[in-house]
């Protein structure tokens, strides 16, 4: 990710929202 390199913590911040939402889609189905 070229934005990674300028700004490492928004892309930690992606990487953690990718995580929970990998969490929220283990855990259930999300309503939409």
């Amino acid at each position: 990710i070229a934005f990674g390199t300028a700004t490492p913590a928004l892309e930690k911040r992606f990487l953690l929202a990718n995580l929970s939402n990998a969490n929220l889609l283990a855990s259930g189905p999300l309503p939409v």
